[in-house]
């Protein structure tokens, strides 16, 4: 046996090989070059903005949406509560002037006002409701007027399509007269507002998400049509922005009631008009030399698999 120990160059057999230098992290990705307010304007027609939203922005728009909702809620809810304090302050008072006094106890309800009692339009003079607790309503002109029959257990409410007809027998007791109308029409205007907006946002937050899945769907459709390279965050990102337009004609639509269309005409067409923002966008980054990588919010540099290793000596 040798006593010399072993050759500098070859390492005893126990010790692992080289290890690999640490591959370089990716450069950061560029800030963008766009706000999300200018994008409230730029979506319109701006090929340098959705480029600059699929490369550089960051998630998936959830905070874009959230702005461009809260903005696009404001006109029609202030249009909405401006016109129930007007009805409140020039219309009600000639409908609460003729509310009758009515009890309900134990499933029965009765008025103190003699029968039958009518409740007429302030226009039209036509009956709107008919109190009959007897329920013969035997008045032909006004039981064919009337949009609410009311008898001693039960409410009918006759709609254009259809006829509900509500039972009172499981109400203990109630009771309701002018002053409590008045009053709670009053809250109602004071309150119409700030309900109505919280929960039109909510609602259109939790929808809008679903919506922007479905046009990243169809964004995949127009990647592959246009050899875009763009991953599904990205594409989520250009769907909010793309949404844009839409929002804004439908906005104007409930502030100024039009483009009503009938079996879901308009959202179809404001669809329609969403997914063909989202095809310009899409086509925006189809560039002839994109930035390294396999797509827009992957890190630079080519994908490989298996990675590269370093050769062992």
């Amino acid at each position: 046996m040798s006593s010399f120990p072993p050759s500098p160059s070859q390492p005893p057999p126990w010790l692992p090989g080289p290890i690999a230098p640490p591959a370089a992290p990716p450069p950061p990705r560029p800030l963008p070059a766009y706000s999300r307010f200018s994008a409230l304007v730029l979506s319109l027609f701006s090929a340098k903005l959705y480029r600059d939203v699929a490369r550089n922005w960051r998630g998936v728009g959830l905070l874009y949406l959230l702005l461009l909702l809260a903005l696009t809620w404001v006109p029609p809810i202030i249009h909405g509560h401006v016109g129930i304090r007007r009805f409140v302050r020039d219309e009600a008072p000639a409908i609460v002037n003729q509310t009758p006094t009515v009890t309900i106890n134990k499933g029965v309800l009765s008025i103190a006002e003699p029968e039958p009692y009518f409740m007429r339009d302030p226009k039209t003079g036509k009956a709107a409701v008919y109190v009959d607790t007897t329920g013969a309503f035997d008045r032909e002109k006004e039981a064919r007027e009337a949009v609410i029959l009311v008898s001693r257990s039960t409410v009918e409410v006759r709609q254009p399509n259809k006829t509900e007809v509500h039972d009172l027998s499981h109400i203990e007791s109630f009771h309701m007269d002018k002053r409590d109308v008045a009053r709670w029409l009053d809250a109602a205007s004071s309150w119409f507002g700030p309900v109505a907006y919280a929960s039109c946002l909510a609602w259109s937050l939790v929808t809008g998400l679903l919506r922007l899945l479905l046009y990243a769907l169809a964004g995949m459709a127009f990647a592959s049509s246009f050899n875009a390279r763009l991953d599904f965050p990205a594409l989520m990102r250009l769907s909010a922005v793309a949404t844009t337009p839409a929002m804004f004609i439908d906005t104007l639509a409930w502030t100024f009631n039009f483009g009503y269309l009938p079996c879901c005409g308009w959202g179809l067409l404001m669809a329609v008009v969403t997914l063909m923002y989202v095809g310009f966008g899409v086509k925006a980054n189809a560039d002839s030399s994109p930035p390294p990588g396999p797509g827009y919010g992957f890190p630079p540099g080519p994908l490989q698999y298996p990675p590269p290793q370093s050769p062992v000596r």
